[in-house]
């Protein structure tokens, strides 16, 4: 025998993770099914690499004399495709396998896998094998035909892999690794690329009424949502989790639920839910508003039918009093209950609640809504009645919001009243909002926030507190009077002195709701959550462009809200999939797979037709780094301010007391950073200077005295601007992005106080969070701020201090788990991110400046070096621009071109981008003083102002420039009118960037888009593009970014530091 002839070794037994259901692993009729064995083939793909992780597919073998294709319908259990993965790559082995045939709901296959390697590789793969703990079988004696040789020598009845295998399926025997939310967020990517980009899907044409035509991959998307609604039926095996059986002798029929095997012998109600996770700028809107135009007779049909009955809970059988609750009371009575029995009762005792909890929201409804309820950010608002009114052809009514207050019909282009229905749209915002849910329901879209539904639904939570610890008995009843009266839900609640009515929003059963940047309620303890998921509707859509952020848990709040029974249930959750995913078993993974790809479709700017083109073409975007010199002046400052900082970083790295002082650090670079866009914006001329001495004297307060609230905050707001307020145990992101602090309800406000100033109240309640980037926070956790000025989640804190603090014993001192400084409780604070920060000796501008304070700033006016560069640019546009003051086309120097060389045409708008509000002031001295018309966006202004600055930006031809503050518009806007872009100082973290220029080259955007970041040479801006590199590998913020450990985030930011001092 040649040294190259193949071998076959052995056999392993092994599992098979079905990825996508399949009829060709259905029994064979007749066959006993030990024996019933089906071919595969296996191959391993180096692309699927994910993560470290390989990756060896199971397809269908191929048909002779049919075409080549193969389906991929499995995947190896990945202990084993880690060690065999590789080997196969490089050609060590060849594999042949059969997988049993089993029912089509299994989640896993039993595998057998024949092994050949070349006769002179024996030793080397089999000693490997033996090391990875992968021992070869014999193989079955009818597949004996080839060169046979076993160096493993199994005993005869084999070594028992597959048996010892699904046992532990059952047990969760695993050790849970030291890192297993890095397992975890390499699950999620690997979960979230698997998604199906929907190619098989037909395409579905809009109604008339949509007067806008839609790409191929939105026509696609519209007839998955209309599956998942049920308005026809698709593919089954598709848009069901439910699997219709057929008992063969009794001809019974019964269904099957995919992941928990769960059989009913009742056809079950499916979910009218689904999960559009396509990327941002590919289309979701307009997606969306299509549906709504797709689906009007439904909607209209569901707002006829009557509410039904409202019935209270029957008793359960357990809630008569027994032996048990005179348990010690009583002479001879037992004195303990059986596990069993208190078991069983817990879960009467939660299936009543549930039943009590449904019959209550039930008893909340006065009426059904042919209307979708839209909840989104604040910064959304504008962006979905400006796409209502663009795509809708009929005439349109917006009610409320920045919309007419009257029910004037604004038309659509080329509206025809007779064939297409008019739209009533109404912004359920602010003050003046109306909270009757009979005037509610009388729209087809309502439009609100999710601070604004949080806000409502926690006054509802409160007030029915207030009322059973009162025992008040004022009984309203509601809904359908033929009902036995309802309990104490939805009559009016006393709370305080006034009087208030449950939510508007929560009394409309409503057609469908709608939640845009959906990740916003993933944690499911915060109050946007639970009130999203109270709401309730006949239909339901997520929609949002990271489904899951850190870990595969974070789906489950968007299960919940869509009611996919029985998996929006926290235990069965718990059981099929939560715990599997905890102990590393890669069964919990699969059945989330089989769960997400049927209520989901995921489609990215990447995502490729079966053609080969992309699904989506935009005009091209030109990026360009310039680097600037400062002059002498702003260069003398400087060096004064780097020196000093240099110092001082060395002092404390020489005593390793960098970590200790990082706070103190990251003030000093955000000066530094401050002065190379405008000496200006550092008040006093060195370290000491007025700003920075109360930072020093706020962080020395808290060593010597320790901490309180107001000086939490100062630190907390040092550490978001340096883009540094992660948990320094899991890395999670704990600073809100600008959009809500603009959006958070003021305390005890009401819908229709009157004279109420938001700006000056202080904002008590956690708003709903903005969309997870890199820049935004997770919604509801609380960030905990130590004495010795390290930030950590509540969990992480609670879980490396004491569980219960901060009622635990005063006296308790542990170290903090960073520096290892003792802390007692007192030592540690809950910072509210929403809470302003103590006011400093200089405070930001809001908004556009009144004249006088214009005035004031153009007598001291004098640019800078990055505001001269700024200003050269936009000055040549401006005297292109026929309707600007600066208009002179004689003499202009440079011929604006398009991407082909050809002369542009049209007004070039541009936006500037600055995370310092006091910058843009700057920026807007230097436009007034040239006389460049613009406008302002930030994080402070309301959402009536943000909306007519980006009207103006649009539909102004003589505003030229909009300046929007970096946190303020990264996420919710369409600033497609803009052509040019320009970042006046890089963000620590890319993300944040590339998010904000985004709003610009995206979806709609018809001509190039130029993006300019301004940079001092040789300052501490230049380094910070170095760390900006690196961020973009290791930032940990994003879906499919390694998670670091504690020890590696600490020295992360240490060599963040060394570098940017270098």
């Amino acid at each position: 025998m040649l040294p190259k002839t193949p071998v076959c070794i052995g056999q392993l037994n092994v599992t098979a993770l079905v990825t996508y259901p399949t009829n060709y692993t259905q029994p064979t009729p007749g066959v006993i099914p030990d024996l019933d064995w089906a071919p595969v083939r296996l191959y391993y793909d180096k692309d699927t690499n994910i993560s470290g992780q390989d990756t060896i597919h199971v397809t269908t073998p191929p048909v002779k004399g049919a075409p080549t294709t193969t389906n991929k319908f499995a995947v190896v259990e990945s202990r084993v495709a880690l060690v065999l993965g590789p080997m196969m790559g490089k050609g060590l082995i060849r594999l042949d396998g059969k997988v049993k045939r089993a029912h089509p709901g299994s989640n896993m296959l039993p595998l057998e896998m024949l092994v050949f390697t070349p006769k002179g590789n024996i030793p080397i793969v089999s000693q490997y094998l033996k090391a990875k703990n992968l021992l070869l079988d014999h193989p079955r004696p009818q597949k004996c035909n080839f060169p046979y040789y076993n160096p493993h020598h199994p005993p005869p009845q084999g070594w028992g892999q597959q048996s010892l295998l699904m046992a532990g399926q059952n047990r969760w025997t695993a050790q849970v690794s030291g890192k297993s939310v890095e397992v975890q967020r390499s699950q999620a990517e690997e979960l979230f690329k698997s998604l199906q980009s929907g190619d098989e899907l037909p395409e579905t044409e809009p109604p008339e009424c949509i007067k806008t035509t839609l790409y191929p991959h939105q026509k696609k998307a519209l007839t998955f949502l209309l599956e998942r609604e049920r308005e026809f039926l698709g593919d089954e095996a598709r848009s069901s989790l439910w699997q219709e059986r057929l008992n063969p002798i009794t001809g019974e029929k019964s269904w099957c639920h995919l992941v928990t095997q769960k059989e009913v012998f009742e056809e079950p109600a499916d979910c009218k839910g689904a999960i559009l996770a396509d990327d941002m700028g590919l289309g979701k809107t307009i997606t969306c508003v299509s549906l709504i135009a797709a689906t009007l007779k439904s909607s209209r049909q569901f707002e006829k039918m009557p509410l039904d009955t409202v019935q209270p809970p029957a008793p359960t059988a357990s809630s008569s009093l027994s032996a048990g609750d005179f348990a010690g009371s009583v002479y001879g009575m037992p004195t303990s209950t059986s596990k069993a029995s208190q078991k069983a009762k817990a879960k009467e005792n939660k299936a009543q609640d549930v039943a009590q909890t449904k019959y209550a929201r039930l008893c909340r409804l006065k009426t059904r809504s042919r209307g979708t309820l839209i909840i989104c950010p604040l910064s959304t608002v504008s962006n979905w009645e400006d796409q209502i009114r663009e795509h809708w052809k009929g005439p349109v009514t917006v009610v409320g919001g920045s919309g007419s207050c009257s029910d004037t019909p604004v038309k659509g282009e080329g509206a025809d009243e007779d064939a297409v229905p008019p739209l009533r749209v109404y912004v359920y915002h602010g003050n003046a909002r109306r909270p009757d849910p009979i005037f509610l329901a009388n729209h087809d879209v309502v439009i609100t926030t999710f601070s604004t539904l949080s806000s409502e639904y926690s006054k509802q939570s409160r007030s029915t507190q207030c009322d059973e610890e009162s025992g008040d008995s004022d009984i309203e009843i509601l809904g359908d009077n033929s009902g036995p009266p309802p309990k104490k839900a939805g009559k009016r609640k006393r709370v305080g002195n006034g009087v208030e009515i449950t939510s508007a929003l929560q009394s409309v059963y409503w057609f469908r709701v709608v939640l845009d940047e959906a990740h916003s309620i993933k944690e499911i303890s915060t109050v946007a959550c639970r009130s999203s998921c109270d709401l309730m509707a006949d239909r339901r859509l997520c929609l949002t462009g990271t489904p899951v952020q850190n870990k595969l848990d974070d789906v489950f709040a968007l299960i919940k809200f869509l009611r996919l029974e029985p998996i929006d249930d926290k235990n069965a959750w718990t059981e099929f999939i939560g715990t599997p995913v905890k102990y590393g078993q890669p069964l919990g993974v699969a059945r989330l797979r089989t769960i997400m790809k049927c209520i989901t479709l995921r489609r990215t700017k990447e995502s490729k037709t079966n053609a080969g083109e992309r699904i989506l073409t935009l005009p091209p975007r030109r990026d360009e780094l310039r680097y600037l010199k400062f002059d002498s002046e702003e260069q003398a400052v400087y060096d004064r301010f780097f020196n000093e900082s240099k110092a001082e970083f060395r002092k404390l790295s020489n005593k390793n007391e960098v970590m200790k002082n990082y706070v103190g650090i990251l003030q000093k670079i955000l000066r530094l950073r401050q002065i190379c866009d405008h000496i200006d914006l550092v008040k006093g001329k060195s370290l000491t200077g007025e700003q920075d001495t109360f930072y020093e004297e706020t962080i020395a307060a808290i060593i010597n005295e320790g901490l309180t609230h107001p000086r939490a905050a100062v630190v907390f707001s040092l550490l978001r601007e340096g883009a540094s307020a992660q948990c320094a145990e899991c890395g999670i992101e704990l600073a809100p992005a600008m959009d809500e602090l603009a959006d958070a309800p003021a305390e005890n406000g009401t819908a229709a106080a009157s004279g109420s100033k938001r700006t000056t109240k202080k904002a008590k309640m956690t708003p709903s969070r903005g969309p997870t980037r890199a820049s935004s926070p997770t919604g509801g956790v609380q960030p905990v701020l130590t004495r010795c000025q390290h930030l950590f989640c509540t969990c992480c804190y609670k879980r490396s201090y004491d569980l219960q603090w901060p009622n635990c014993a005063p006296d308790l001192a542990r170290p903090c788990s960073v520096c290892q400084a003792y802390l007692r409780p007192v030592d540690a604070l809950i910072v509210d991110p929403n809470c302003p920060t103590p006011a400093a000796p200089t405070t930001k501008k809001r908004g556009k400046r009144d004249k006088t304070a214009k005035a004031a700033a153009l007598r001291d006016f004098h640019p800078s070096t990055k505001v001269k560069a700024l200003m050269n640019d936009l000055l040549e546009f401006s005297r292109a621009n026929p309707n600007s003051s600066n208009y002179a086309p004689e003499a202009l120097e440079v011929q604006m071109v398009d991407s082909d060389g050809n002369a542009s045409e049209g007004i070039i708008k541009t936006v500037v981008f600055s995370q310092w509000t006091s910058m843009l002031d700057k920026v807007e001295d230097a436009l007034e003083a040239t006389n460049i018309r613009y406008d302002r966006l930030d994080g402070t202004m309301k959402r009536e102002d943000r909306s007519r600055a980006m009207d103006a930006l649009k539909n102004d031809p003589a505003c030229e420039v909009l300046l929007v503050s970096l946190k303020a518009g990264g996420v919710g806007l369409n600033l497609t009118a803009a052509q040019r872009v320009y970042l006046m100082d890089p963000y620590w973290n890319p993300a944040v960037e590339n998010q904000a220029v985004d709003r610009i080259h995206r979806l709609g955007q018809t001509r190039p888009v130029v993006t300019v970041k301004l940079i001092i040479e040789k300052s501490i801006e230049a380094r910070l593009l170095d760390v900006q590199k690196k961020k973009t590998d290791l930032a940990n913020l994003t879906l499919g970014a390694k998670q670091l450990t504690k020890e590696q985030l600490m020295q992360r930011r240490l060599d963040e530091l060394q570098q940017l001092f270098n």
